[in-house]
């Protein structure tokens, strides 16, 4: 006990002395309130000094005459020594919050006019603290402000203000992952996609963790490739970013469905999609054609009954986003439910009737018609479901392809032909004729052998539409086919097709064809033997092959297509 009461009374021996006070009582003789007023001014001063410096003496940075006294020559102990800085460690909280407190006490001692004293002080002070503040705050307020402009003009769509907000915010080199995805968004918005693809792998690295919607954006662009080619890296990089996604949207659990499909795991990719389906209930219809390709068809029926039940509940027939309308429509149509789907398709072009919704209503006239021709209804029934598709939506070249294949059918009934025929030309006739019906109507006169009328509503087409490939396509056939060919423009018209579309075997039959004609056999041999890999008839491209080979000389290549039309011939 004695122990402790000597490190005792040798602190406060210490403590004194660090004060400036003598081994005898102080006592303030002055009696005035100017003195406690002065140490109050003074307080103020020095208390950020003192919030510094009392941690850097106690730890022994600094050294001051506090640590020893002339009058002083006992030393303290080392055990002595430990107890004291424990016992100063302690205190540190307490030492400073004493000193404002003792500070407003002084204040509130004082008098009303003595307080003018301490108002530099007070002044000084705040002053610092403004500065301090601003140097911290500053910096970081412009950002928010030039991110805030950035995402405003986004919003408006003028991405080239939003750039320039954005390259404000690089310059100062303090930009978040988030404002770098913004960044990025804003790039490939504006066309520099390379730029933008640096940024997203930057902060959405193949090998760590990164932003997660940077990682989210990744996986999908993933899984649009592996829809190509199932690669095991690529697999390996869609999982690794999927993880790092740390998202659980109906859009990534969609990815993580095509992930397991690929990987050979239907009951995952099912579980997947159901979760996704609790938010959308369109993904049931995925999950339905999953359990039908698995031969699972009273499973495939339970997950439609599934989302018409969720529609149902959640579908408000007015609403004007057509996206829920459309996938409810086709979950009735599944379900064999047509006049519903009909119905539902038809209220959405009356509260809104955009291009989207009347393309849904078409397909699902055309649908109907797909129908109809597989339980081999009469071609009344069959072509007033094309009627209606082109009613609705007269730009909508599957339905005019659909009519084609159905004269092609009916051409031996003169009154079917003749309802077909009479329909494209009231189009063509009327007040907004389109560059389809004029080619559908050349297609038809082309079959009975109109060719001068075919070859007149194709330039028709032509003129509406020159962007249309496949009206550049027969545009060149016809005037290739015609007794005096134009052989220059059909060549143009062929290499401008097969420029636009060089995968198409049709676009190469024509311009292999044109090239013949015009005798350049060598040219058309290549062109030729492309189209021979896709063409439904390969008769017609043999025949062309041969002619040209024999017009070079090379007979036996000549006769080996002669021989491959005569085996196709055989097997028939």
């Amino acid at each position: 006990m004695s122990f402790f009461k000597s490190i005792q009374s040798k602190y406060r021996s210490w403590n004194r002395k660090r004060r400036g006070l003598i081994e005898d009582d102080y006592v303030d003789h002055t009696g005035g309130q100017s003195d406690s007023l002065w140490r109050s001014f003074m307080g103020v001063v020095v208390l950020p000094l003192k919030m510094l410096f009392v941690p850097l003496r106690l730890i022994g940075l600094i050294q001051t005459q506090d640590a020893t006294t002339s009058n002083e020559t006992e030393e303290l102990g080392f055990s002595q020594r430990v107890f004291f800085i424990l016992k100063q460690v302690l205190s540190l909280p307490f030492l400073l919050l004493r000193e404002p407190i003792r500070i407003f006490k002084s204040l509130r001692r004082a008098r009303p006019r003595d307080l003018l004293f301490a108002l530099p002080a007070i002044a000084i002070l705040g002053f610092f603290g403004f500065v301090f503040v601003q140097i911290f705050a500053y910096g970081e307020a412009i950002d928010n402000r030039y991110a805030r402009g950035a995402q405003i003009a986004t919003e408006q769509k003028d991405f080239e203000l939003a750039k320039t907000y954005y390259q404000r915010i690089l310059g100062d080199n303090n930009i978040t992952p988030r404002q770098q995805y913004d960044w990025a968004m804003i790039l490939a918005q504006t066309g520099e996609d390379e730029q933008a693809y640096a940024l997203i792998e930057k902060i959405a690295p193949d090998d760590a963790m990164g932003f997660g919607p940077a990682h989210k954006l990744v996986a999908i662009s993933i899984a649009r490739q592996i829809e190509i080619a199932k690669d095991k890296a690529l697999l390996s990089k869609l999982r690794h970013h999927l993880v790092a996604s740390r998202d659980l949207s109906p859009e990534i659990e969609q990815v993580w469905a095509a992930y397991y499909i690929a990987t050979e795991q239907r009951d995952k990719a099912i579980a997947s999609l159901d979760r996704a389906a609790q938010k959308r209930p369109s993904f049931y219809i995925t999950i339905s054609n999953l359990y039908k390709q698995s031969g699972q068809n009273a499973e495939s029926a339970n997950a439609l009954k599934k989302a018409e039940t969720a529609f149902r509940k959640t579908f408000k027939k007015d609403e004007l986003e057509h996206q829920n309308r459309i996938a409810f429509a086709n979950v009735l149509a599944l379900l064999e439910k047509y006049d519903e789907a009909e119905g539902l398709l038809q209220q959405g072009i009356r509260v809104k009737p955009d291009e989207l919704i009347k393309r849904s209503l078409s397909d699902f006239y055309a649908m109907r018609y797909d129908l109809a021709r597989r339980t081999q209804a009469d071609p009344q029934t069959q072509m007033d479901f094309l009627t209606r598709a082109i009613e609705i939506d007269p730009n909508y070249s599957a339905v005019y392809s659909r009519m084609i294949q159905l004269f092609t059918e009916v051409r031996e009934s003169p009154e079917q032909a003749k309802k077909i025929r009479s329909l494209f030309e009231e189009i063509v006739t009327g007040d907004r004729p389109t560059a389809l019906a004029h080619f559908a109507l050349s297609n038809i006169l082309w079959i009975v052998d109109e060719r001068d009328q075919a070859k007149f509503h194709l330039e028709q087409a032509y003129l509406l539409d020159n962007d249309f490939v496949i009206i550049i396509n027969n545009l060149a056939w016809i005037l290739a086919q015609e007794e005096s060919p134009d052989l220059e423009r059909a060549l143009e018209l062929a290499e401008t097709a097969v420029n636009r579309v060089p995968e198409s075997p049709r676009f190469r039959d024509t311009l292999g064809t044109v090239l013949v004609k015009l005798g350049r056999h060598k040219e058309a041999i290549s062109e030729l033997q492309l189209a021979l890999s896709g063409v439904p008839d390969t008769a017609p491209v043999h025949q062309k092959l041969a002619f040209c080979y024999n017009s070079i000389g090379m007979n036996d290549l000549a006769e080996m297509h002669l021989e491959k039309i005569q085996s196709a011939a055989n097997e028939k």
